[in-house]
């Protein structure tokens, strides 16, 4: 802070609360309350004829919590692999088994409303851990507590989001991920709350939103009323509650200032994605929720590399149809213009299904993408019509792109059925694109290794090196026991992705790298030596992504990849990546 900045000397009606910056930025404009500290449990019998639709709840409340941790997951692991770690065990519990079912027996035997089965499962939960005297265990406590809290929460959310007010500060008490979701959707422009952590995973999500937050402002809640003029410095960690005129003129001051100086910060992202030599390398953005469509325009990514399309499961209609998300398409479309949108088919595994009750003992090497869809061919050709309606009002500016390819034969009956609709368009008379591309997610050894006959049945290649690597190395990055051995930057990982490289080239096709490898600048320098000019990551990963590859030629980054994928372990490839940048002028400073 310079000297012309607030000075923290309270003026007649105004309150200052010091708390501790999380997420930068500043926010000036109403209070919203949103007090959550409270679970408040039903304790009201469900009617008979109500109980699997009470479960179904449940269900739905699981699939939303999963898949933001999912997102919270991805986001983690690009900084800290104990934390995302951590989250994937919290995936696991949330999806364990056996507490599904004691939630459903207490639901459906004891007629227990949703969140009040999830409370008393979890409370059982908790005290089997606390009599095993471990202490490792006991420490998981706190986790299985925030994944039970979330669950409650998203139960009951319908009564949470009321007191938001659209374009406004929130103050709360502590943050979910969850929440930062709902804010985003009713455009909050900042946050204080009473508790909170750096490394929480709420903050992790504000940060990547751009949402100014300061956490630890404690007694923010209770002096602050719904209406209030508040401040969010989340430069500081301050939150100033009813202003006076001379302080929200500073304040106002103090965020042009900064937006000036993120403007200056961002220089990169105006510049072109070339390198040294003047070789385009196309950055695109990865994308599952419609906030994040801005962040296309704010980082000049070239349309969307991957747009998932998983959390459709989180919504009250059945999967079947999917045709009422063809406006989430179009919106994508719009956003990405005047470049294109991959769409890749639902990548989820057979435990979202209700009729399915096998149980698999390891769902990673087991019925999930393509396989799920090739075997519900309803949600198949929902989900393809619902893609090809889109791409026939907008040809050549959307891709389809299959999951968990590993055999020739799951892109050759994805073909027919795409070839089917497409006759059944034209003979109704509907616009269809005569030349949609329909390409391979690459994430599966098998895939790479065979890749040259997969190029003569795809038009594209996207490689997804979080699961090839996972596959790769036999490691699930979810145990912690093992997750050392997650090691994106491995030499077979590079291998099998320049083999998969080389048969495209070949071939005459498109690939593109669209996994967390893509957003490692020191990885993207070898992706780019081994001729993929076609890179994916989140939106905020393109700057220093570009920033890297604008200082080397194709001949340097060639020179590097060569000498990685020369390596035995990833230490080594480490050691090479520094010792070549410091030959080329040490650090990116060049």
């Amino acid at each position: 802070m310079n000297d012309q900045k607030y000075d923290p000397v309270l003026k007649a009606g105004e309150q200052l609360i010091n708390g501790q910056a999380a997420s930068p930025g500043y926010a000036i404009g109403c209070a919203s309350l949103f007090n959550t500290s409270e679970l408040v449990i039903s304790t009201e019998p469900v009617d008979g004829m109500e109980v699997e639709a009470e479960y179904q709840q449940f269900i739905k409340a699981r699939r939303i919590v999963v898949l933001e941790l999912r997102k919270i997951s991805e986001i983690a692991s690009a900084t800290d692999e104990e934390a995302h770690g951590i989250i994937q065990a919290q995936i696991q519990i949330a999806e364990d088994p056996e507490l599904d079912k004691s939630i459903r027996r207490l639901i459906m035997e004891r007629h227990y409303g949703a969140d009040r089965a999830v409370n008393e499962s979890f409370l059982y939960y908790i005290q089997l851990i606390k009599n095993t005297g471990n202490a490792l265990m006991i420490d998981r406590i706190v986790d299985i507590r925030d994944i039970r809290d979330r669950l409650i929460r998203q139960i009951q959310h319908g009564e949470l989001v009321s007191g938001v007010a659209e374009g406004s500060v929130v103050i709360c008490d502590e943050l979910m991920p969850s929440d930062i979701l709902l804010f985003s959707r009713h455009k909050v422009i900042g946050i204080a709350a009473n508790e909170g952590g750096l490394t929480a995973h709420a903050t992790i999500i504000a940060n990547s939103m751009g949402i100014p937050l300061v956490i630890n402002a404690v007694g923010a809640t209770r002096i602050t009323s719904p209406g209030d003029m508040v401040v969010v410095d989340g430069v500081d960690g301050r939150l100033v509650v009813r202003p006076d005129a001379s302080t929200l003129e500073t304040y106002r001051r103090e965020k042009e200032r900064y937006t000036l100086e993120l403007a200056e910060s961002a220089r990169i992202v105006e510049l072109p994605s070339v390198t040294r030599c003047g070789r385009e390398i196309v950055l695109r953005a990865n994308i599952e929720f419609e906030e994040e469509f801005d962040n296309i325009r704010k980082y000049r990514a070239r349309g969307i590399g991957l747009l998932r399309t998983e959390s459709f499961f989180i919504e009250d209609e059945g999967l079947e149809e999917y045709y009422s998300k063809e406006a989430f398409f179009e919106k994508a479309v719009k956003a990405a213009a005047p470049d294109s949108v991959t769409i890749r088919l639902f990548d989820v595994g057979g435990d979202k299904f209700s009729d399915t009750t096998t149980k698999e003992p390891n769902p990673f090497l087991g019925w999930r993408g393509v396989r799920v869809l090739l075997d519900k061919r309803q949600l198949l050709r929902s989900q393809l019509t619902a893609i090809m309606n889109v791409a026939g009002r907008n040809p050549g500016k959307i891709r389809i792109l299959v999951p968990m390819v590993s055999v020739v034969e799951e892109i050759i009956e994805i073909r027919r059925e795409v070839a089917a609709l497409t006759e059944k368009m034209r003979g109704n008379g509907k616009p269809f694109d005569e030349n949609l591309e329909i390409g391979t997610m690459v994430e599966i050894p098998s895939a790479a290794l065979i890749a040259g006959r997969l190029a003569e049945e795809a038009d594209f290649f996207s490689v997804g090196t979080n699961d090839l690597t996972q596959y790769t190395l036999a490691v699930d990055r979810g145990n912690r026991l093992i997750s050392k051995l997650f090691q994106q930057m491995h030499p077979a990982v590079f291998q099998l992705i320049k083999k998969t490289a080389d048969a495209a080239i070949e071939k005459g096709i498109s690939i593109e790298v669209c996994g967390e490898l893509a957003s490692n600048p020191d990885a993207a320098l070898c992706l780019v030596g081994m001729g993929i000019t076609d890179l994916s990551m989140s939106a905020a990963s393109l700057p220093r992504v570009k920033k890297a590859i604008r200082k080397y030629s194709m001949l340097e980054m060639a020179e590097l990849s060569q000498m990685v994928l020369d390596a035995a372990t990833q230490d080594e490839v480490r050691l090479i990546l520094d010792n070549w940048k410091k030959e080329k002028e040490g650090d990116f400073s060049r």
